[in-house]
């Protein structure tokens, strides 16, 4: 029994550790391993299964895996699981429009974490503070994380570190030490192929030059950061989509990135959805040449099917003069779902069922 305990927590931690290189794998030997009678194996594969869907994008599959790799966590004393586990749960909660949540998760966790885990509580702590509107704050904790980030070697750490604490000093007003961040985050990402941070840097790195009155320089970054953005349309739809609401979180009100993730709704046929997201692209941007085309195509292939007959939702509010409001995500974005059971903790009957 103790050897196969032994053997499953090896197994959890390499399935762990292959989340950032092969995520199809990380998902198969996770999966495997929620039947393992060790609790830690069970945790960390939740665990490792929450950061598989975080990185696709399919955030309520990530909180609900994290929030049940917490609570079996907690409730076998594995309190450095708990720890590291609630620290991934809180970038889930920014993503999903929580974060107080997210914040309050991370006050939680301050007293288990341990090892590059605490780096990475610091960094998700600065990222939540920036996400809150707290600047100051937020490059306080990030630069208190920074030093453990780069003990521990966590490059990509480093490269979203940098590029939160130099938004924030942007946001603050501070804008030469922003470009220094910038130009900083945008070197480590490039340097490791983290090519949605190397593109938001190089966006803002625009705004920071433009702020400090270097327009040439500001838009040569602009168009930089455009032909980045670009590149991330490489065909692979899911990528894409998972990609731009990751730059989102980072950049709320970023045409580029909704004009990725419309492309990338069209790709899987969720043309109602694509249209919403272009006409917020132009909401924002009225003149995007790209999305203002896709739209008006869009929209008249919409009506057509309505004119036969079928009648689809978004037929009649899908107009081809489309500066409007978005009306896609509204004023409720920050208010969670309500609870569902596999929202919840993890039962008797799961852990049951596990073993």
């Amino acid at each position: 029994m103790a050897q196969t305990s032994a053997g499953d927590r090896e197994r959890a931690e390499a399935a762990f550790a292959a989340v950032h290189r092969d995520l199809a794998r990380a998902r198969t030997e996770a999966t495997a391993l929620l039947r393992s009678r060790d609790p830690q194996a069970r945790a960390v594969a939740l665990w490792t299964l929450g950061k598989v869907h975080y990185e696709q994008g399919r955030v309520p599959d990530a909180r609900t895996d994290m929030r049940r790799a917490v609570a079996l966590a907690r409730r076998h004393g594995l309190r450095a699981v708990e720890g590291g586990a609630s620290v991934s749960l809180a970038a889930v909660l920014v993503e999903a429009g929580q974060a107080r949540a997210a914040l309050e998760t991370l006050d939680r966790a301050a007293p288990l974490v341990q090892g590059v885990d605490v780096g990475r509580a610091g960094q998700q702590r600065a990222f939540v503070l920036f996400q809150l509107g707290r600047w100051s704050d937020a490059v306080l904790a990030a630069s208190r994380a920074l030093p453990s980030i780069r003990a521990h070697g966590d490059r990509v750490g480093e490269s979203r570190l940098l590029l939160v604490r130099g938004v924030s000093h942007l946001c603050a007003g501070a804008h030469h030490d922003a470009v220094s961040d910038l130009r900083a985050a945008h070197e480590v990402a490039s340097a490791i192929g983290e090519r949605l941070v190397a593109a938001l840097a190089e966006q803002d790195l625009g705004c920071a030059w433009g702020r400090i009155g270097d327009i040439p320089v500001a838009l040569a970054a602009f168009d930089r950061a455009r032909a980045a953005y670009a590149a991330l349309e490489d065909g692979d739809a899911r990528e894409a989509l998972a990609r731009s609401l990751r730059g989102l979180s980072f950049s709320p009100h970023h045409p580029g990135l909704f004009y990725v993730a419309a492309s990338a709704c069209f790709e899987f046929g969720a043309v109602e959805d694509a249209i919403r997201l272009l006409r917020h692209t132009l909401w924002i941007h009225p003149g995007h040449t790209g999305a203002r085309r896709d739209l008006e195509a869009l929209s008249a292939y919409l009506r057509e099917r309505w004119a036969e007959g079928e009648n689809p939702e978004f037929a009649q509010e899908a107009p081809l003069d489309p500066e409007l409001a978005f009306d896609y995500i509204g004023d409720d974005m920050d208010v969670p779902p309500r609870s569902t059971r596999e929202d919840d903790e993890i039962t008797d009957e799961d852990e049951d069922r596990a073993a």
